[in-house]
């Protein structure tokens, strides 16, 4: 029991005949692969069929012509080392030709056409990329940065739609609000349709249909609700006319409630009047009292029921909310013009998105297959010639593909390739990707051949009985005959291929005479040996021990429990950790479940979890950073105050939020606090200091510099160190830091932008885990969702919350119909309120039915994960659910399980003495036969009476040792795990040539330039600015500095769009025209710029100056090696030629002194580039002067020097970036005379006359970015 379980697929054996007939059935077949049936084999098998051949097989076909399409990138890797391996195998046994044809193919195997689908579509586009329209270096952005990118377009687009004044745009914004803070306003809106548009294989323009369909709809509702109100007009007056007749006999409070609905009928009549006649909002709100008054006066009535089925109102959680018929008509008619305008608004976005894509050439998943899909559609030759070499395609886990994948399959199969699918409807799991169940079934129906694996080889056998009886019952058939139910059929049952382990612990029992479902036998102690295999946890008796049910939070945290001291039982019993797997439907509340087994002191691991942006921890520095980002944040501020960040009292952020200007005002410059204590006002005025510091500078320094200093200035780490898994939390805040240094990927990323990642990646659930504190093949228990268990199979499963109710949240306003496109809710009053509509209410109900038949397709999929024992916890079960029976009630897996063992049977227990019972439940063979599978199920008060957790954490123990002079090397082994953690290496240096230059003319002049952000004073009558490209000087008696600066900007931006070749007579014209969006320029100063430029212009036409252009703004990125690589990225003016050397100019507007040293270390990066790309060339390196009288000067530059000089400096540059203060940034000159002369701006700050020091610059300071994005050139 003990030993580690080798997955059956990593063994090497014979195919069984139900797989062997699926291999070798010649053309188009579907198989359908039951769990744990080896279908990888299969596919690997009947891959190496089709490439090596076989006997009777047909030729064996070019590596290049076989597709397989796989589910993720690691079922690609895994498949092609298994096809590797088959083939090894081959090749070991085989000689003569056919070792040279396996040969052949073995060495073809490395670019193998096996991947994902979207993989597979971006080969197709790039092999056609005018047709396609894709840009040959396009980024494919994966599933975290593409909706982040489409969320920040749809932005952008909207803003810019909004200003310009569209209709369409406001009216949808002040129905569901912008999106800014609303979670449910148009910008997510928009990209949640374009992202279901993707998923079913539409475009924007397919809505237009779709809104004519429901325009007809919303005709047939207006004419019903004419008809409903005139019913209850008609209903209300008899009854009126009735009780006024001498003798009507009615209760009091009937006839006062009949007084006041006489009284005030003429009014809800002119409104009732008004709705069935294109009414308005206010005449429903109007009606808000009519239900209950008409109610409390007509109940008794036989008719009321019809009325009260038109219309109701009430208040749920301070919510009004309308219902009936006609509030669900009228809302249905209210709806349709914001659907209208909403298409629309669609339409517009999606071309200007594509139009955005195309201008940043980048790719997300979704455009990859519509792409391919266009690609066969608009170009049906093209995609013809692609896919002329392809003779078959193998896809795997077909149940969850969506339909435009689908649509894109059979796309590539229409040439006559044979189609070879994989999959089993009874494990689609991904509808909140856009799978659909029913695809299989279509595809099966098309394929016409069908062959199923039946054989299981990897549970045993009690656990397949229990499973067929299980999915006999949740698959029956229903009299809906829905197509997305599966349909469940003898032939979809598991069979045993596994052996036993052991006499007496099959689990199969035989009590009762007859082994009937529902035998039951009590027990008081079963040996670990003839345990049951399954294992049901009840929880009813003490979530319900008060009378009343218990909260969620508290049941939950019960079930942890529970879970936790089951563990310690299994492992009692011989099983290692590593072979328990915790299945959760979700891990929105993990925390519970991590709390609890770390109070039991058991190894675990959260896989590929949302547990890490659930962090306590993670959610603070996150609070931090919006506080940062937005001082007016004051729920992100509170959070971060109240933190082991800053640690302030509730009681001190009362008082603070009460002062004038509120929380967010203390902690701006300006803010002030009184009447606090002297060390509150002291946390207070340090809080408000590095907040302060932060926001100087968050929009310049890297979001992983922001948490490193916020982190040190806090010694945040030290402060949960001493807290309850504090390992734990160091660890997690420090993979948060490293994760932020990873985004970077090269570019700038600041801490708004990370924010905004942040946030976005925990309310989508992002499978992010914990940082690791074990190794990978550490014995630790794993906690994971359903979903992700997929395709895994453990020793042990246990099964938790059971309980959970389906999820129900519809918080967006719109929908997207199969039928009527885009379904959008209407809403009134000032918190957006939604009126009810007939066509989503429909959606609803389906969506309702689709889920539930998914919910039991998961139960399925998480029961058959198991190998050897199954543990089911109950969770927060309904006590008076026990009573209730039928599958169309079972709302939860609970009461499924509950009814498939026998409800009368568990209330029974529930209701008596014993601990303990063992029940059997229905299971079925393979034949169909009946077989009574022993289930024990066992009350969760016994359980935690008899497995209690330890004192204390043995982590906290250590800790808490290790902070003490009497440590043991075992305690401080413990924390070393945490606190030696090396921090992440530093990222590649992203730096432009004139940062550079500005560090080696001067460091100082760098840091406060480029790290602090420093604005520059013109004390020194000198401004210099690299933007400008020069450090510019005023001819005798000529334009002062600063204009220079400005003339400096214009003539350099103007200079790029010119012709160097213009003629004479069109120089003029073409200077005018360039310069004339130079703002920073009145009329006399451009005239003046101009006369420069067009005698510029003159010269470079003259023999003189004649040079043959390669290219202008010419790009380059030039690497020196490091740690870290350090990477200069820039732009050259001119590349030519002048005879056999190559030329680099570089302009100027004005020169500080004619020989051009001052720009030598810029114009050394430049030759380098150059030199790089062409090597062997000889090189001439010039500047040219713009402002006449001009003039050129040639840099004589030594390329060995230059880059001796340049790796200097910029290791050099590295280093101090990684001191993070300003003493590695030294004066260049001890006075400020040679400071002046070179126009720096700072002198006032190194020299200041007070001699107060380096003007504050020795304060403690950030890692400068590492982004040119931040160092602009």
């Amino acid at each position: 029991m003990n030993e580690r379980i080798v997955p059956r697929d990593d063994v090497v054996r014979e195919l069984t005949a139900e797989q062997r007939a699926a291999v070798e059935t010649p053309g188009s077949v579907v198989v359908r692969a039951g769990a744990g049936s080896g279908k990888t084999a299969v596919l690997v098998a009947r891959y190496v069929r089709l490439v090596c051949g076989a006997d009777g097989a047909p030729a064996p076909l070019d590596v290049a012509q076989v597709l397989a399409v796989t589910f993720t990138e690691k079922a690609a890797a895994e498949m092609r080392g298994r096809i590797r391996a088959a083939i090894a195998a081959r090749l070991a046994a085989a000689t003569g030709a056919e070792r040279v044809g396996l040969l052949r193919t073995q060495r073809a195997l490395a670019s193998a056409r096996i991947g994902t689908i979207h993989a597979l579509a971006a080969s197709l586009l790039r092999r056609a990329p005018l047709e396609s329209g894709t840009r040959p270096g396009a980024t494919v952005l994966d599933e975290i940065d593409g909706p982040a990118y489409v969320e920040r377009e749809v932005r952008r687009i909207l803003l810019a739609r909004l200003r310009a004044g569209d209709h369409d745009v406001r009216r949808c914004a002040e129905a569901w609000g912008f999106g800014l803070t609303d979670s449910a306003g148009l910008v997510p809106v928009t990209c949640d349709v374009l992202a279901e548009l993707a998923r079913r294989g539409l475009s924007a323009t397919e809505l237009g249909p779709a809104l004519v369909r429901q325009e007809a709809a919303a005709s047939a509702a207006a004419t019903d609700l004419r008809r409903d109100t005139a019913r209850v007009r008609a209903l209300v007056a008899g009854w009126l006319g009735v009780a006024g007749e001498p003798g009507a006999r009615v209760s009091a409070a009937a006839s006062a409630a009949g007084a006041e609905l006489r009284q005030r009928w003429p009014h809800w009549r002119a409104h009732l009047d008004a709705l069935g006649t294109a009414g308005d909002v206010e005449d429903l709100l109007a009606l808000r009292d009519f239900p209950s008054t008409a109610g409390r006066a007509f109940r008794q009535r036989s008719e009321w029921r019809a009325c009260a089925d038109l219309l109701t109102f009430k208040l749920q959680d301070g919510t009004p909310r309308f219902g009936g018929a006609i509030a669900a008509a009228f809302g249905c008619c209210c709806g349709l013009p914001l659907a209208a305008a909403l298409t629309r608004v669609v339409h517009t976005v999606d071309a200007a998105l594509a139009l955005a894509k195309r201008r940043d050439g980048v790719l997300t998943f979704d455009d990859l297959i519509a792409g391919a899909r266009r690609l066969f559609a608009e170009h049906a030759g093209v995609a013809a010639r692609i896919m002329d070499d392809v003779r078959a395609i193998l896809v795997d886990e077909f149940q969850d593909t969506d339909p435009a994948q689908v649509d894109l399959v059979r796309r590539l199969a229409a040439g006559g390739a044979e189609l070879f699918v994989v999959g089993d409807e009874k494990q689609s799991i991904y509808r909140f990707r856009g799978a659909e169940v029913q695809l299989f079934a279509a595809m099966r129906t098309t394929l016409g051949c069908e062959r199923s694996l039946a054989d299981n080889f990897r549970s045993r056998p009690p656990l397949l009985a229990f499973v067929n009886g299980l999915a006999a019952r949740l698959f029956a058939a229903r009299a809906d005959g829905a197509p997305w139910r599966v349909r469940w059929s003898p032939a979809q049952r598991l069979r045993p291929r596994r052996a036993l382990d052991g006499a007496g612990s099959d689990g199969v029992v035989a009590i009762g005479g007859g082994g009937a479902a529902g035998a039951t036998t009590f027990v008081d102690a079963v040996s670990a040996s003839s345990r049951p295999l399954v294992r049901l946890k009840s929880l009813v008796n003490q979530i319900g021990a008060s009378g009343t049910d218990l909260l969620a939070a508290p049941a939950r945290a019960l079930e942890a429990r529970v879970i936790a001291a089951t563990i310690t039982e299994l492992l009692g019993e011989g099983w290692r950790p590593r072979d328990v797997a915790v299945l959760l439907p979700a891990l929105t509340q993990v925390k519970a479940y991590e709390y609890a087994l770390r109070r039991w002191a058991i190894p675990y691991e959260v896989v590929r979890g949302r547990g890490f942006y659930e962090c306590q921890e993670i959610r603070d520095l996150v609070h931090l950073l919006a506080a940062v980002v937005d001082p007016h944040d004051a729920v992100a501020l509170a959070g971060a105050l109240r933190s082991p960040l800053f640690g302030l009292s509730d009681e001190v952020l009362a008082h603070l939020a009460d002062v004038p200007g509120g929380l967010s005002g203390c902690f701006t410059a300006g803010g002030s606090v009184t009447d606090l204590a002297t060390v509150e006002a002291e946390e207070v005025g340090a809080a408000r200091d590095l907040l302060l510091e932060l926001r100087a500078v968050h929009d310049r320094v890297p979001a992983a510099d922001v948490l490193t200093r916020a982190v040190a200035a806090t010694h945040l780490e030290g402060v949960l160190l001493a807290q309850f898994h504090g390992a734990q939390k160091v660890a997690n805040v420090r993979k948060l830091i490293a994760q932020a240094r990873a985004v970077e990927h090269g570019r700038f990323v600041g801490a708004a932008e990370f924010v905004a990642r942040a946030r976005r990646l925990l309310e989508n659930e992002s499978r992010e885990p914990e940082a690791p504190r074990l190794t990978s093949d550490a014995e630790a228990v794993q906690v994971m969702t359903v979903h992700q268990a997929k395709g895994l199979e453990f020793p042990v499963v246990i099964l938790a919350d059971l309980g959970r109710e389906p999820p129900r949240d519809y918080r967006s306003p719109v929908l997207v119909d199969r039928e009527y496109g885009v379904l959008a809710a209407a809403t009134f009053g000032a918190g957006r309120h939604r009126l009810p509509h007939r066509l989503v209410d429909a959606w609803r109900r389906d969506d309702h039915d689709r889920a539930d038949a998914e919910r039991a397709r998961l139960l399925y999929v998480a029961c058959t994960r198991a190998r050897d024992v199954l543990v089911l916890c109950e969770g927060k079960g309904r006590r008076s659910a026990l009573a209730d029976e039928g599958v169309e009630g079972d709302r939860t897996w609970c009461e499924q399980i509950w009814s498939f063992l026998g409800r009368e049977t568990v209330a029974a227990f529930v209701a008596g003495a014993a601990e303990r019972m063992i029940v059997e439940a229905p299971g079925e063979g393979p034949g169909g036969e009946a077989i009574a599978v022993a289930v024990e199920m066992e009350k969760s008060a016994a359980l935690l009476a008899r497995v209690s957790p330890p004192v204390r954490d043995t982590v906290e123990t250590s800790i808490a040792r290790a902070l003490t002079e009497t440590a043991a090397p075992a305690d401080v082994r413990a924390v070393a795990r945490v606190c030696d953690t090396p921090p992440p290496a530093p990222g590649a240096l992203v730096v432009s040539p004139t940062a550079l230059a500005d560090y080696a003319r001067c460091p100082r002049q760098f840091w406060y330039r480029h790290v602090r952000g420093v604005a520059e004073t013109r004390e020194s009558g000198r401004a210099d600015r690299r933007a400008a490209g020069a450090l510019e000087t005023a001819p005798a008696g000529g334009t002062p500095p600063a204009d220079a600066v400005r003339f400096g900007l214009a003539a350099h931006a103007a200079l790029e769009g010119l012709d160097l070749e213009l003629p004479a007579a069109a120089r003029a014209a073409a200077v005018a025209a360039a310069l004339a969006g130079a703002c920073d320029l009145d009329d006399a100063e451009r005239a003046a710029v101009g006369r420069d430029l067009v005698a510029a212009l003159a010269r470079f036409a003259t023999k003189e100056g004649a040079l043959r252009v390669d290219g202008r703004e010419v790009p380059f990125c030039l690497r020196f090696a490091g740690p870290p690589e350090i990477f200069v990225r820039g732009r050259i003016d001119v590349l030519g030629e002048r005879g056999a050397r190559l030329v680099i100019r570089d302009y100027k507007y004005a020169p500080p002194a004619r020989d051009g040293e001052a720009y030598r270390v810029q114009l050394e990066i430049y030759a380098l580039a150059v030199a790089a790309a062409h090597p062997g060339r000889p090189l001439e390196v010039e500047i040219e002067w713009l402002r006449a009288p001009g003039g050129r000067v040639a840099l004589p530059v030594d390329l060995a020097t230059a880059r001796a000089h340049a790796q200097a400096t910029s290791t050099a540059l590295a280093a101090a970036l990684d001191t993070r203060a300003a003493p590695a940034f030294p004066l260049a000159f001890a006075a400020p005379a040679p400071c002046r002369a070179i126009g720096c701006g700072f002198v006032g700050r190194c020299f200041p006359r007070d001699a107060t020091g380096d003007g504050g610059a020795s304060r403690s300071a950030f890692r400068a970015p590492r982004s040119s994005a931040t160092m602009p050139s």
